[in-house]
């Protein structure tokens, strides 16, 4: 009986990822969105999302761990499909608070929800060895679902600009009827109350901050998701056109990184001895670094490696590093300390998009990459190096 609902649940969040990675309107959003909104105040919405994400990812943190993961996550996908129906319906600007909003708060419910259950599914059947191959083709379901997607919307914007949007949100929708085919551990109930419901968020939070280790995992964390993230999902469309690329162009480019990435993200997981190793850590700061700092200086086609630099980070922070911050996370409330996480990664990737508009707007978007290839040298690479010094004086002890 254990073996089955292990197999059922692994191949419900390869399902659930496939569903999450179709970003049909990812090669177009920009170019939709121009026509009634102006950059400065697509950054504000983008931004305004990021707010309503960071607000709620802890409670609905808390929501998973109380009320069930596959509820949580059934709420995420629900979410996020209204919007996309919206924005086609009525592309202006007053619609955008409610899209934002609704996007935000879809994405929050997401958080923490699939990878956990497979986690504590393993957790008991004593398989925790294999998660991160599994984390490994749960990649690469998402990045072949996004791959494919993403060259789609490119096609189907030429079809109809709307179409894009109405293709995701149907994808949403079937998310929320594969969210149930999970199969979770048994919860205590609790009796939902204020204070009940505070305590969880307490607990999630305090526990990415327990000891002086996994406080720098939670900062490193932080910061290269939010970097990364922003790096490809906000300036990556208004670099390459910057760079004179058209729709159907950016739709192939993308499409083609994205099944590049899956591979070598999943080759370098699976091997467990390069996965291992000692300075292992220190690999994704030190791309992040040589793709972002020449960006200012690029041409085509040499920025095809700037875009695969930020695709490979984005598409491989969390992957490379939740195994580790699982291992220290306690199972109880495991959602909610994950979500707390990401919460500050989505709270510094805002800060990021908010401070970027005026930055853009006076020079370009490979100008603002550089800036965050130098704040990754000073910050972020140091913070690495003394992760991997930290572990090695636990290991001794």
């Amino acid at each position: 009986m254990g073996k089955s609902i292990l197999k059922r649940n692994i191949i419900a969040c390869y399902i659930s990822d496939v569903v999450l990675g179709t970003y049909f309107q990812l090669p177009i959003w920009i170019v939709y969105q121009s026509k009634f909104l102006t950059f400065d105040q697509i950054a504000f919405y983008a931004a305004l999302a990021l707010i309503v994400e960071v607000i709620m990812q802890l409670p609905t943190g808390a929501f998973a761990d109380m009320y069930g993961r596959k509820l949580s996550l059934a709420l995420g996908n629900l979410f996020m499909a209204i919007p996309m129906f919206l924005i086609a319906l009525f592309p202006q600007p007053e619609i955008m608070w409610i899209f934002s909003i609704l996007w935000g708060l879809g994405i929050a419910f997401c958080m923490g929800t699939n990878k956990p259950i497979v986690y504590e599914t393993l957790e008991r059947e004593g398989k925790i060895d294999m998660y991160p191959k599994i984390l490994s083709n749960s990649a690469i379901a998402f990045q072949i679902s996004a791959a494919i997607s993403i060259t789609l919307g490119g096609y189907f914007y030429q079809i109809s600009p709307q179409l894009p949007y109405y293709v995701s949100g149907a994808a949403s929708l079937i998310g929320l009827f594969t969210s149930f085919l999970f199969i979770e551990p048994l919860r205590i109930k609790t009796k939902f109350n204020i204070n009940n419901f505070l305590k969880i968020n307490l607990a999630g939070f305090k526990e990415i901050f327990k000891n002086s280790y996994i406080t720098k995992l939670t900062i490193l964390y932080a910061l290269m998701l939010a970097i990364a993230n922003a790096n490809q999902q906000f300036f990556m469309q208004p670099f390459m056109l910057e760079l004179g690329m058209n729709d159907i162009e950016r739709s192939w480019v993308a499409m083609i990184i994205k099944l590049l990435i899956a591979v070598l993200g999943a080759v370098i997981i699976s091997n467990k001895k390069l996965f291992n190793k000692r300075g292992f850590i220190l690999f994704l700061p030190l791309l992040m670094i040589i793709t972002l700092i020449p960006a200012k200086f690029i041409i085509l086609p040499f920025a095809y490696l700037i875009f695969i630099g930020i695709a490979f980070a984005s598409g491989n922070t969390n992957l490379f590093l939740s195994p580790e911050i699982n291992s220290h996370i306690n199972s109880n409330v495991r959602s909610t300390a994950v979500s707390a996480q990401k919460m500050l990664a989505s709270f510094t990737r805002a800060i990021i998009q908010f401070i970027s508009g005026p930055i853009i707007l006076a020079s370009n978007v490979g100008t603002f990459y550089m800036y965050l290839g130098i704040v990754t040298l000073v910050i972020i690479l140091p913070l690495a190096w003394s992760i991997m010094i930290h572990k090695d004086k636990l290991i001794r002890t």
